[in-house]
């Protein structure tokens, strides 16, 4: 192409985003969520398998608890 730079070219690299995983205790103690609350499956046919939020971060499936949502989810 004659030497014209990518950026010449409108060509951009994609940026390098910064990954931070968000942990239910994040969004507990910004207020979002709250210990005790309800969380109820999306999918209808779940929605009789209500967990529990507890302080920890935990949910709690059946009075089982789950270190993350995604492992109470899979149990249900």
């Amino acid at each position: 192409m004659g030497g014209a730079s990518e950026s010449s070219l409108g060509l951009c690299r994609p940026r390098q985003r910064s990954v931070r995983k968000v942990e239910l205790t994040d969004l507990i103690n910004a207020g979002h969520l709250h210990p005790g609350m309800s969380l109820i499956p999306k999918r209808k046919k779940y929605s009789h398998r209500v967990a529990t939020l507890l302080a920890d971060g935990r949910v709690e499936v059946d009075g089982q608890p789950f270190e993350t949502a995604r492992e109470a989810a899979i149990a249900i």
